[in-house]
């Protein structure tokens, strides 16, 4: 409960009103973009509801959405800074289960084996402990909550991006995806891996902030 408690006091104190709330000043492109009052997003891997959201601009403008995180300590956040939102606890994938690598400092949980033990080396970061987690596809969602429209599809999922697209069935066509790619060449985008998927899927790339891709449907 302290915990909970500290993190309600510093999400009170970093809440001033700003117009964006990215890490990297992506979720600026996102709102030339969509235009709308009250659109609708699925957040994968949305992480804090505040703090480094691509999402919350959007819900202050009136928006309101489906926000993803296999972290459910967030879920109280949730209900605190954005009611109108769904939370739900899940990890997204294609099938099966992964490994969930949780740390001190949450921004950095993974499912990556390899960021992990390059974030503990290089950064110094703490790892708290692992869990086994079950993956959900990312279809199963959307149909379980009955949405018809998807406005905005923003994925960071730390290496897990590319299953989260594989795990939908694109039966309900996202407006704009904003994706989290870090090994993104802007000279040789076609070498990229989620580039040529989204380019298949009928998806063009509008523009880009460091790591974030922004495509929107043709």
């Amino acid at each position: 409960m302290y915990k909970i408690i500290r993190t309600f006091i510093k999400l009170l104190l970093r809440r001033g009103v700003r117009s964006s709330y990215g890490q990297f000043g992506e979720d600026a492109i996102l709102q030339t973009l969509l235009k709308a009052q009250n659109g609708f997003f699925v957040d994968v891997g949305a992480f804090d509801p505040i703090l480094y959201s691509n999402t919350y601009a959007l819900y202050r403008r009136g928006w309101s959405g489906i926000v993803i995180d296999p972290n459910t300590a967030l879920r109280p956040l949730y209900r605190i800074f954005r009611r109108r939102d769904t939370f739900v606890g899940a990890a997204i994938g294609e099938s099966g289960e992964g490994t969930y690598f949780r740390f001190k400092d949450a921004s950095y949980n993974t499912f990556s084996a390899e960021d992990a033990k390059k974030w503990q080396k290089e950064r110094g970061l703490t790892l708290l402990g692992t869990q086994r987690v079950p993956f959900r596809s990312l279809k199963s969602i959307v149909e379980e909550y009955g949405i018809g429209k998807i406005d905005l599809m923003n994925i960071d999922v730390e290496g897990m991006d590319l299953a989260v697209l594989r795990s939908y069935d694109w039966a309900v066509r996202p407006r704009v995806i904003a994706i989290e790619d870090s090994e993104f060449d802007s000279d040789f985008p076609a070498r990229n891996r989620i580039y040529s998927f989204l380019r298949e899927k009928g998806y063009r790339l509008k523009g880009f902030a460091r790591q974030t891709l922004v495509f929107v449907s043709e």
